[in-house]
């Protein structure tokens, strides 16, 4: 009865974040462009990559390009292509590059601008640091050889 009678309150009234739909043709071509740039050419691992700079590389506009991503994965922009960093930093140390090399230099190897950022993202994928991580990986090895 209040909002009838007081319809301006609705203004104020924090509703669902509407994902707007894209054009299913748009969205096939969207896919093949994502799987060409992120699984080929690994763009992620470019440190200042933006959605504008992506965008441009998709040949659509960023509106759509957050959009697909939200509908597909429920993630902004950022935190998909940090997914993508922390799986290759993953990659990296099952194949040995912290016996030569620092956790901070790993974070620049698969694109992140600071270590802090590299941690932090790490943590939101794995629930732990990069280095905890690594040593439970060299730990599982050894007590399976």
């Amino acid at each position: 009865v209040f909002v009838i009678l007081n319809p301006a309150i609705l203004f104020y009234v924090p509703g669902p974040s509407l994902v707007r739909i894209i054009n299913p043709s748009k969205s096939f071509k969207l896919k093949d462009t994502f799987i060409d740039l992120l699984v080929n050419q690994k763009i992620y691992l470019k440190p200042r990559l933006s959605l504008n700079y992506f965008s441009v590389l998709c040949e659509s506009n960023p509106i759509d390009i957050r959009n697909y991503i939200l509908a597909q994965t429920g993630l902004n922009f950022n935190d998909y292509i940090n997914g993508f960093r922390v799986s290759h930093s993953v990659s990296l140390m099952n194949k040995g590059y912290l016996k030569s090399h620092s956790i901070y230099s790993l974070g620049e190897e698969c694109g992140f601008n600071s270590h802090q950022s590299f941690f932090r993202a790490f943590r939101k994928v794995h629930n732990t640091s990069p280095a905890k991580y690594y040593k439970l990986q060299i730990s599982e090895t050894s007590v399976l050889r």
